[in-house]
């Protein structure tokens, strides 16, 4: 039997405020809007820590400052969706990432050993950008 460890966090979205975050994963619990408190949805992806949800925020706060189209927010989830890059080639990932989503460049390592942030940083990209597609598909 597997069971996740109760500092396991999700990626999940708010369908009220459209904002993006980490929650706890908890079985069988309805996920509230730590914002607005609203009925938050888990957004599929990676599992984080508790201590990843700094990193999550400045990813989202980045992507959302630009305010990109659906066609390039569809090109961004079709380009992390490449896992073996996302993990193998972050940073070359990151630097074609940087033209549409300058705010990013924080993900840049400068330190050996800080690649690890840089992949955890894609993949909550993934995850907040599928999140911002989904909720524009279910707009009326």
């Amino acid at each position: 039997m597997v069971t996740l460890s109760t500092d396991c966090y999700v990626p999940t979205h708010c369908s009220r405020c459209v904002r993006a975050f980490l929650a706890p994963l908890r079985a069988g619990a309805d996920v509230n809007c730590s914002i607005c408190g609203g009925l938050a949805q888990v957004v599929p992806g990676e599992v984080y820590r508790a201590e990843d949800a700094v990193l999550f925020a400045q990813v989202e706060a980045a992507f959302d400052s630009v305010g990109l189209p659906l066609a390039e927010t569809f090109r961004i989830v079709a380009e992390l969706g490449n896992v073996l890059e996302r993990t193998h080639s972050p940073y070359t990932l990151l630097l074609r990432l940087l033209r549409p989503v300058p705010g990013l460049r924080f993900l840049e390592p400068t330190h050996p050993g800080e690649e690890e942030r840089l992949v955890r940083g894609m993949g909550m990209l993934l995850a907040i950008a599928a999140a911002r597609v989904q909720q524009r598909a279910e707009m009326p």
